[in-house]
């Protein structure tokens, strides 16, 4: 959910983009492996009404995504294309441009461009998988971090992120089961910040 609200104590003091950066820096050091070509998109419905969709696609060494939200007091779309760096023995750095169009309740329109740079990596583990994603955005100081962890061979996985920038915040654990070998995936979760349930689908090919 993205609304204007103020920061809440725990991020007093505290730079989110500065810890997600370092979260990458420390993950640019850490054995993985990037994904390959595929795609993915996901919705997630939460029960106040609000939607957020993201939909992002890897070819050779490009990364193209979009998202949009719709949220109490507008909606948001996003767009990025990123040119990949695969780190040997590592994961992936992306860096490249990015924009944003938001309109409010009363039909006032905001556009912006700016600059993302992430990192992201996969790596097996003894019984399951994790999956880790850090990405800073200097469009509204943005910031994103997460970390998916696959439950052995179960189709299970446990995810926890945090979001954030000028104008919003974010905390989120979730829950998703893949149904059988396929890539559809079905989910739900709980927002802290926005304290809301929310249930969503999503297709991965990655």
């Amino acid at each position: 959910m993205r609304r204007r609200i103020a920061k809440s104590p725990v991020f007093k003091g505290l730079s989110g983009s500065l810890v997600v950066l370092c979260f990458a820096l420390f993950l640019a050091i850490a054995p993985g492996r990037a994904q390959a070509d595929g795609e993915f998109v996901q919705f997630d419905w939460s029960d106040n009404g609000s939607l957020d969709a993201v939909l992002a696609m890897t070819r050779g060494q490009m990364n193209y995504s979009a998202t949009f939200s719709k949220y109490d007091s507008g909606k948001t779309v996003g767009l990025s294309v990123l040119r990949l760096f695969p780190v040997e023995g590592g994961g992936t750095f992306k860096i490249g441009p990015s924009f944003q169009v938001s309109e409010d309740d009363e039909g006032d329109v905001d556009s912006l461009a700016g600059l993302k740079l992430g990192y992201e990596y996969f790596t097996p583990l003894e019984n399951g998988s994790l999956f880790a994603l850090a990405e800073v955005n200097t469009i509204e100081s943005g910031y994103f971090g997460l970390l998916q962890f696959g439950l052995g061979q179960s189709g299970v996985s446990l995810e926890m992120s945090v979001g954030g920038s000028d104008t919003y915040e974010e905390a989120t654990v979730a829950l998703s089961k893949r149904l059988g070998t396929g890539p559809v995936i079905l989910r739900g979760g709980y927002k802290f910040v926005s304290e809301v349930a929310f249930l969503g689908i999503a297709i991965n090919t990655f």
